[in-house]
């Protein structure tokens, strides 16, 4: 009689577990930068579009060249992960704006994941000044080794 009565009782709970796990898995997307940049980017008109125009349709642009003002940099990063936690990258664009002088819009390259993926990145090393023997690393060795010595010293 017990075992009859928690099977009953587990039938329902096992029933109704399985039928909404069964579903299919829902989409969860996570949109980072700006949305449809390829669409908003064919609205940009060379050499006549200037940097007012371009905020008003992309938005202020997050990312611009250090070195160089003129060149803005958009993204457009689709992420999507189902239920189960997996993510998968849908979309990864990337737009560069290059502006003249006088803020004008000069050229516009435009990326999608394919082509990101073939950029050939350079391969070349930059020397640090900070590995190099200066005059501070060396003051900075003799000064251990005479604390060390001294250590040595009061040891004995």
């Amino acid at each position: 009689m017990i075992k009859t009565i928690k099977i009953t009782y587990l039938i329902p709970f096992f029933l109704t577990f399985f039928l909404t796990h069964c579903n299919k898995p829902r989409d969860l997307s996570y949109l980072h930068g700006q949305a449809n940049l390829l669409e908003k980017s064919k609205q940009l008109s060379l050499k006549f579009s200037n940097k007012n125009d371009i905020i008003k349709i992309l938005g202020e642009s997050v990312t611009k060249d250090p070195l160089d003002n003129n060149i803005w940099y958009y993204t457009e990063v689709l992420e999507v992960s189902n239920i189960f936690g997996r993510k998968k990258i849908k979309k990864n664009n990337l737009l560069i704006i290059k502006f003249n002088k006088s803020g004008i819009l000069e050229n516009k390259t435009f990326y999608d994941i394919s082509k990101l993926n073939n950029i050939e990145l350079d391969q070349s090393k930059t020397n640090s000044l900070g590995i190099d023997n200066s005059i501070i690393k060396s003051i900075l060795k003799s000064s251990k080794k005479r604390i060390q010595n001294q250590s040595k010293n009061l040891q004995k």
